[in-house]
This record gives structure tokens, sequence and C-alpha cells, in this order.
């Protein structure tokens, strides 16, 4: 009886542990901010579960993240939520047709340290997809953005 209850407390264990895993994969927006008179960025964009769900609440923060950037260069990986299992073409093909745009905030901190907040609506036509699946099995898909002028 002790070794059927010290089984099952070791595979319910595994199962929370890293039975979920599969599907999960990182995102990658990688662009620039061209400014003429900001200091300092924040960026807003949106996460994986934007173009695998219909129902967008703006102020959802399971649908968007925000993140103070280094200069005015866009480097931001997340992780996605959990999905299926999907190739990287696959991904790329959803996001392209889920999609018309992808709305980007951005917040400036001007040197008399006063905030602004625009809002770009940038086409998926406009951004460069690349996706590539490591040998370790991370799927790593990444969103160019180009360079935004604000």
């Amino acid at each position: 009886m002790k070794i059927t209850l010290a089984l099952s407390i070791i595979f319910l264990f595994i199962q929370t542990s890293f039975g979920q895993a599969c599907g999960v994969y990182e995102l990658k927006y990688q662009g620039s901010i061209k400014s003429t008179s900001g200091k300092e960025f924040k960026i807003k964009l949106p996460t994986t579960y934007y173009f695998h769900t219909e129902d967008v609440k703006e102020s959802s923060k399971s649908i968007f993240n925000e993140s103070k950037l280094k200069g005015a260069e866009i480097n931001f990986i997340m992780r996605s939520h959990l999905t299926s299992v999907y190739t990287p073409d696959q991904l790329i093909e959803l996001y392209k047709n889920n999609r018309d745009f992808i709305p980007v905030w951005i917040k400036t901190i001007e040197e008399n340290g006063e905030e602004k907040i625009q809002f770009k609506k940038i086409p998926i036509a406009n951004l460069k997809f690349k996706g590539i699946k490591e040998p370790n099995g991370l799927t790593e898909i990444t969103i160019d953005l180009g360079e935004i002028k604000i």
C-alpha cells in the first residue's frame, strides 16, 4: 500500500511538472524605433494568445505584454501560452491568416519627463517572419517589425 501511494505521488508530481510543456514556443519581436525626441521607450506588444484567439481585449494582460526598451532597439522575447504542437511554418501561416495587423503601443518618455503614448497598427504584409526549430526541440518565431517611426 505504501509503495502504491508513493508511486502515485511521484506520478502526479511528474505529470504536473512536465505534462503541459508540449507546444510551448518562443515569440521574438525585433526592430527599432525612430524618434526625434524620445529619451526612453516602453513597448506593448501582443502575446501568442493574440494570434490564437478571436477574443481580443486591449486591457488583457494575457494578450499584451509591456517591456522597457534599452535604447530604441526592440528585442523582446516571450513564451507562448500552451498550444497544440505546430511547426514553425504552420505558426507563421496562422499568424498571417488570423490578423491583418499587429497593434503596438509605444510609450515615449521625453527629456522633461513627460510621457506620450502612441498607437500603431503594423500591417502583417509589412512584417518579416522567421521560424526555426532548435535541435533541443524548442520552436522560435521571430517577427521583424522593421523601423517604427514616431
